[in-house]
């Protein structure tokens, strides 16, 4: 079953950066991060969620099916697509480009977006890659935002959610990591631990799990 609470924290996070008031290029990088953080867990396709805003930002792009780079050796596969599909042409690989009809889409860093780049097809700003950014500063941004907005159950499921990207590290670089420190400032002037969930990963962790992990003591611990 799909973990709907990375689905839904994407989609809260996108839409409030989407209303910021942040640079074409700083979205891209927020974005291809935020699916990148996603697609960590078992999670469904949720592009269309937020599509306009995902266009807007020229994260994603679309593109006519005729003008795909592999149409003129497989016009039959193209022509007989009537229905959401990711797009794999026969004796090939996937190239991270979907299809919803009547148009197809692809993320900027896919490996169409390589080829059409590669082709001069996009150019300038469109043939720069997203940046990789650290999870724990893309939580930072969207807690600070949705603090700012009143959004207190957002900074409350960043923080529950982020401890799973970085529950194998070790505890004493994640305890000095700046931009976690000012993520658990934030959960602490919002009070937002103390929201009761209780559906998935945003669950509190029982006794139990306090008593013998001592990362995840640490984290729902913010005094300490």
């Amino acid at each position: 079953m799909s973990m709907h609470e990375f689905e839904d924290l994407v989609e809260a996070s996108v839409k409030l950066f989407a209303n910021s008031e942040r640079p074409t290029q700083v979205l891209r990088a927020l974005y291809k991060n935020l699916f990148d953080f996603q697609a960590q867990f078992d999670t469904g396709f949720t592009h269309f969620r937020t599509l306009d805003a995902l266009l807007a930002a020229r994260f994603v792009y679309k593109l006519e099916l005729c003008d795909h780079p592999d149409y003129e050796s497989a016009p039959a596969y193209f022509d007989a697509l009537s229905d959401f599909t990711f797009i794999e042409v026969p004796g090939g690989k996937p190239d991270g480009s979907f299809f919803e009809p009547p148009e197809l889409f692809y993320e900027a860093g896919s490996v169409l977006w390589q080829r059409l780049v590669a082709e001069k097809r996009l150019t300038g700003p469109d043939a720069e890659a997203p940046a990789s950014l650290a999870i724990q500063d893309v939580a930072l941004d969207a807690a600070r935002l949705a603090a700012e907005k009143g959004d207190v159950q957002l900074v409350a499921c960043w923080y529950r959610l982020l401890i799973y990207e970085l529950l194998d590290r070790p505890l004493e670089v994640v305890r000095t990591d700046p931009s976690v420190l000012a993520l658990r400032e934030i959960v602490a002037k919002t009070r937002a631990l103390e929201l009761k969930m209780s559906y998935g990963m945003l669950r509190d962790p029982d006794a139990e799990t306090l008593a013998k992990n001592r990362f995840i003591e640490w984290w729902f611990t913010l005094g300490a």
